[in-house]
């Protein structure tokens, strides 16, 4: 038979054993306050651009013979045979980059909603560059369903930046 007493356990077949506390409850004056609605909807758009860019992955693996051809007709006759045998471990390779690169943008903007002005400023200039390379791609040869989804991925950094440089995300960056 069983009997409780304030801050012991009994039990017969255990015997008697301190009681284990709860998971420590912090006090609401501990709790980080969310962030302001520009850095909270930063956050959400940053998560959307992953997904974006997961559908990228997807378009580019589907269209990789169409950019293989592409490439091969650029490509002189005496190049054909080498681009055509380091084609698939090329494209392999940056599929695997851009994944990784992925989980590190979603990593920062996990980051970014604790208020670390450190992955605010890897995320505005990665973002910077992003839109200047996907800018600079619409002159590459790539398939059409691949430059409108890098475009969609462009505008969403360009909404990012905007967001996390506004002054209320200023002053939450600061104050963190």
């Amino acid at each position: 038979m069983a009997a409780a007493s304030v801050g012991v356990v009994r039990n017969e077949a255990l015997g008697s054993r301190p009681e284990q506390p709860g998971p420590r409850q912090r006090p609401l004056s501990e709790m980080r306050r969310p962030g302001p609605a520009p850095v909270v909807n930063a956050v959400r758009v940053m998560f959307l651009r992953v997904a974006v860019a997961a559908v990228e992955i997807v378009v580019a693996v589907a269209t990789r013979d169409t950019l293989k051809r592409e490439l091969l007709a650029k490509t002189a006759a005496a190049h054909r045979a080498h681009l055509n045998r380091l084609f698939a471990p090329a494209f392999t390779l940056v599929m695997v980059a851009f994944v990784v690169y992925l989980v590190a943008y979603v990593l920062l903007a996990l980051e970014i909603r604790k208020g670390r002005n450190w992955a605010r400023i890897v995320i505005v200039v990665v973002a910077c560059l992003t839109v200047v390379l996907s800018l600079a791609s619409l002159f590459e040869t790539e398939p059409a369903a691949s430059h409108l989804v890098g475009t969609i991925n462009a505008a969403l950094d360009v909404v990012v930046i905007v967001l996390l440089v506004q002054r209320q995300s200023n002053s939450y960056f600061r104050a963190s």
